[in-house]
C-alpha cells in the first residue's frame, strides 16, 4: 500500500492539469506487464559465469498489497544444471529496484530505458564485465 500513494498522488496531480501536454518522467518506466496477471511482472537473461557455463535467471516481481518476489538461478553445468530458489520483498527507489531476500541477502538492479534491468553492487554501481542484464518477458500473443 505504501508504494500506491506515491503513484495515487502523481496520478491526481497530472489529471487536475488543464490538459497541457504530459510532463515525461526523469525515471524508467517498468515494462507492460509479462503474463496474464497486471499484478506481476518477469525478467529473464542468460548471465556470464566464471565457472560455469553461464546463470539462466529469472525474476518475478509481484505488485500486490506486499511486493513480493520469486528468483530463479540455474547454474549450467557440464551435464545437469543447480537451482537455486530465492524469495523476498522488493521496493523502487527511483530507478533502482532492490530487492531483500527472507534470508537478508540484498540485491540491486537498475531499470534501463528500455525495460531491461541491469544488475548493481549495492551502491548502486555497475560491476565490471558483460552478460549482466535481465529481458522483460513479455506475453505471448494469442493465436
Amino acid at each position: 500500500m505504501r508504494l500506491a500513494w506515491p503513484l495515487f498522488l502523481s496520478l491526481a496531480v497530472a489529471g487536475g492539469c488543464d490538459g497541457g501536454a504530459p510532463v515525461p518522467s526523469p525515471h524508467p518506466r517498468l515494462p507492460p506487464r509479462a503474463t496474464d496477471d497486471p499484478a506481476r511482472m518477469e525478467w529473464r537473461g542468460l548471465l556470464a559465469c566464471a565457472d560455469c557455463e553461464g546463470i539462466d535467471m529469472r525474476l518475478q516481481l509481484d505488485r500486490a498489497d506486499v511486493p513480493r518476489y520469486e528468483l530463479v538461478e540455474r547454474f549450467l553445468v557440464r551435464g545437469g544444471e543447480e537451482r537455486f530458489l530465492e524469495r523476498g520483498r522488493w521496493s523502487r527507489e527511483g530507478r533502482m529496484l532492490r530487492l531483500q531476500a527472507d534470508d537478508g541477502a540484498e540485491r540491486v538492479f537498475a531499470i534501463e530505458a528500455d525495460g531491461r534491468l541491469s544488475m548493481r553492487d549495492a551502491g548502486g554501481a555497475m560491476p565490471a564485465g558483460p552478460g549482466r542484464t535481465l529481458d522483460p518477458v513479455t506475453p505471448p500473443t494469442p493465436p
